[in-house]
């Protein structure tokens, strides 16, 4: 998930600031970051480690950004579509 990477550079840190705050060692981190399909506890300490939402974390900011998690307790399939607001 590039887009994670991105919101990371974009806020001004590194991914070892990231994952200290985390308290995941980098390499962690970078899994997390390389997944298909993360768990939606791991994109929450992300988000929260840089001080935005979820939502804000997987929305690309052109455009309409659509991710798809599985649910770590029954499987299921849960998209989530992030869109940036209009001011």
């Amino acid at each position: 998930m590039q887009i994670i990477k991105k919101k990371i550079q974009q806020r001004g840190m590194t991914l070892a600031e990231v994952a200290a705050k985390m308290n995941v060692a980098p390499p962690t981190l970078t899994s997390i970051i390389k997944s298909d399909n993360p768990k939606f506890k791991s994109l929450q300490g992300i988000a929260d480690a840089i001080g935005i939402t979820v939502s804000e974390l997987l929305m690309d900011d052109d455009c309409t950004t659509h991710t798809t998690i599985v649910c770590p307790e029954c499987g299921a399939k849960i998209q989530i579509e992030a869109k940036k607001q209009s001011e």
